[in-house]
């Protein structure tokens, strides 16, 4: 995805599931990370090398996964995989690892989220196991 079709992209899903629209980062910093909701910041920070070459699809699922993030967090003060996480995916339409195929599986699987004192880190990436960082 080009960066204004990325811009574009967050500004309508924003729009529809109801919070303002965050302020975009690219990053070269992520070596294992696909993208990374910065709550107190209200920022969705993407992997700029991974964006830029995974299917639009993908990258659109990992858009959307962090900005239910952001939701999450304003609505519930929740920053995990919780169950108001899960049922706002759900409901959003955000899709899960499953619904990609193994090429693309195997490439990145990595969330990351941020509350400005601690990083989450779940997930691989191409085999090698990333714990979580605190």
């Amino acid at each position: 995805m080009k960066n204004t079709e990325i811009r574009d992209y967050i500004s309508v899903q924003a729009h529809r599931i109801g919070i303002s629209i965050p302020e975009l980062i690219l990053t070269k910093r992520f070596t294992r990370t696909l993208g990374q909701a910065c709550l107190q910041r209200h920022a969705v920070k993407l992997n700029r090398k991974f964006i830029h070459k995974t299917t639009e699809i993908y990258a659109k699922s990992v858009i959307l996964h962090e900005l239910i993030h952001l939701k999450n967090w304003i609505e519930n003060q929740s920053q995990s995989h919780d169950k108001n996480f899960r049922q706002m995916c759900d409901g959003y339409g955000c899709h899960s690892a499953s619904a990609f195929t193994k090429k693309e599986k195997k490439k990145v699987k990595v969330y990351h989220i941020s509350d400005g004192s601690k990083n989450y880190v779940k997930g691989d990436i191409a085999g090698k196991k990333v714990k979580r960082n605190g």
